[in-house]
């Protein structure tokens, strides 16, 4: 059985599965015909496999560095948490899950997986229906941010249109460029 996730992945070894799979049958076809043949497919399967290491390279430093911009709001809001007096703080799973780990696992009462019966995960309080979370009080709320490439956006809390309500004050703000995984700026807001 083929995992689901394998299929995204191709683009990392099908090219360089090609050029090997090329290169030898070539090599089997160029032993039956001339040597010099043979020294031509042996450099360009050489400038191949060097053209292909360069764009692999240069594709996984953009890739890292998209990666480390996104884990940063993750990784922010949840060490500026640390340094909060525990409260209940009110946020998408990632940003619990880290949380957690930072306080190795002796603040979890903080972080509720769900308000009024609904879960704070996948789809729940985000965009419009951020006024599910009106009736909090004396907690922390960790709203907008990107979560990285992996995360749909709509297991963030965003705020949307929706205006927050008089007794939600932002302590704290992250903002970095908008892009199809960060819609709006990373804030944590207490509830009084």
């Amino acid at each position: 059985m083929v995992s689901p996730r394998f299929f995204r992945y191709t683009h990392q070894f099908v090219p360089p599965a090609s050029l090997l799979a090329g290169f030898f049958l070539s090599s089997i076809w160029a032993k039956l015909s001339k040597s010099s043949y043979r020294r031509y497919l042996e450099t360009v399967f050489a400038l191949s496999l060097l053209l292909y290491c360069l764009v692999s390279a240069s594709n996984g430093l953009e890739i890292s560095e998209t990666y480390k911009s996104h884990y940063d709001d993750v990784r922010f809001a949840s060490g500026y948490l640390m340094s909060l007096e525990p409260k209940r703080i009110y946020s998408d799973n990632n940003v619990a899950d880290k949380y957690n780990f930072y306080t190795s696992y002796e603040r979890m009462w903080q972080v509720p997986f769900e308000y009024n019966g609904l879960r704070m995960q996948y789809d729940v309080v985000s965009g419009n229906r951020i006024w599910l979370l009106y009736g909090l009080n004396d907690s922390y709320v960790v709203l907008g941010g990107s979560r990285g490439v992996d995360y749909g956006s709509n297991w963030i809390l965003n705020q949307g249109h929706s205006v927050l309500p008089g007794n939600w004050t932002l302590i704290w703000g992250y903002d970095q460029e908008l892009d199809s995984h960060r819609f709006e700026p990373l804030r944590i807001y207490y509830v009084k």
